[in-house]
């Protein structure tokens, strides 16, 4: 193994609280993958939510890899190492199971890039029972896993917690590959590709579908009923995450608005939200941890979120908010605040009434003011290029808003 790229793994191991470090022999050796740099994929609460829920089984070690940086690759090339684990050092190849978690598209180069640089045959067909079984889960799954279908044996379609322990079982029981897929299709949410014929059209559209035995016509979502039960925690913190040592908590799942651009508002139907009692406890239970980030889709959505942020000894930081007295009131309450976010995403009413984006100029401009008379020294505001039927008068749109937001501060 080079001697350079051991010792950057080692640095970042040497900076984390809460890693897991487990025999591997006799258990079901999982690697658990984001296919970005270690600061993203460490930032990911599902990333660490489902590495800590696959440690917490006694006959499973789990261990991480992360997309090399680009001075990194170049490294792995000039030596001819293969991608290893960051826990051991051991090369991804000699795993039982790798499992992807895609959060965005623009990272499906990368999926590539890193079977590559394990070694490993891209396609499921080109892969034999000598190969570790190859599972994509994450958001890109949930909507939409047919464009890394044929690199993947099994894509797990929906919130993963309750289909992994059902998944093992069928793995520790499994006398071959083959076995293990065919029992994985009666697992509901998992879907298996080999099992369908899929046709597309002259653009490359899906034009028909087939099951084929013993895979089901469809493949539901798997959805957690209730998330104040849920296992789903951050185990690890180090300043060399994007959000360094902040302790994310998930708040919430699902939003109410349902804008037409989110897919975080479609695939996390139906909205649940954890019960506060179960929050502060959550909160109360950091043993001193000052710096807690409140994970949800429309926070000021989640009824008792005034009551969460006036917590006292803690430092909470929040996800972007929807413009609205009831946010300006949350800054408020969190004095120790200096930058906040709005999102209105378009420069115009009438583009944002195309995106259903329900926000006003008026909200917006109402908002910035009560944000910025409450003493922050940061507003900033999100936009996005390239919505359908944007015109010239849309991005224009953009700079007058900011310049009225700016005439306001």
């Amino acid at each position: 193994m080079n001697r350079r790229l051991r010792e950057k793994a080692e640095y970042l191991l040497s900076k984390e609280k809460g890693t897991f470090f487990k025999d591997p022999g006799g258990r079901i050796n999982m690697e658990l993958v984001y296919p970005n740099t270690y600061a993203v994929g460490m930032s990911s609460l599902g990333f660490q939510g489902i590495y800590g829920l696959l440690n917490s089984f006694e006959d499973v070690v789990c261990e991480r890899a992360f997309l090399p940086s680009e001075k990194d690759r170049e490294e792995y090339a000039r030596t001819g190492t293969g991608l290893f684990t960051l826990e051991s050092g051991r090369p991804l190849a000699g795993f039982d199971i790798i499992a992807y978690s895609v959060s965005f598209e623009n990272d499906y180069p990368n999926i590539l890039r890193m079977m590559e640089m394990s070694r490993i045959p891209l396609r499921s067909s080109e892969r034999h029972r000598g190969h570790p079984l190859l599972i994509m889960g994450g958001p890109c799954a949930f909507f939409n896993p047919e464009p890394l279908a044929d690199f993947f044996d099994l894509c797990f379609i929906g919130e993963a917690e309750d289909m992994l322990p059902e998944f093992l079982e069928a793995f520790r029981h499994a006398e071959t590959r083959e076995k293990l897929l065919e029992k994985a299709c009666g697992i509901e949410g998992i879907y298996v590709p080999r099992y369908y014929a899929v046709s597309y059209d002259d653009e490359g559209r899906i034009s028909g579908r087939t099951a084929l035995s013993p895979a089901p016509e469809f493949v539901r979502k798997r959805t957690v009923t209730d998330i104040s039960g849920d296992f789903f925690r951050q185990v690890i913190t180090t300043p060399e995450a994007e959000f360094s040592d902040m302790y994310l908590l998930e708040v919430m799942r699902g939003c109410i608005w349902s804008c037409r651009f989110c897919v975080a508002g479609r695939i996390y139907r139906p909205v649940r939200r954890k019960d506060l009692a179960v929050l502060k406890e959550d909160i109360g239970a950091l043993q001193g941890r000052k710096r807690v980030g409140l994970i949800g889709p429309s926070l000021t959505d989640y009824p008792q979120i005034e009551e969460v942020v006036s917590m006292e000894g803690v430092d909470f930081s929040i996800t972007s908010l929807r413009a609205s007295a009831k946010s300006a009131r949350l800054i408020a309450l969190m004095n120790r605040r200096r930058s906040v976010s709005i999102a209105p995403e378009a420069g115009t009413e009438r583009l944002r009434r195309v995106i259903d984006k329900r926000v006003t100029d008026s909200d917006i401009f109402e908002t910035a003011r009560l944000i910025l008379d409450g003493g922050i020294d940061t507003l900033r505001l999100y936009f996005m290029i390239g919505l359908p039927t944007e015109t010239r008068e849309d991005i224009e749109g953009i700079n007058a808003l900011v310049r009225t937001v700016r005439s306001i501060s």
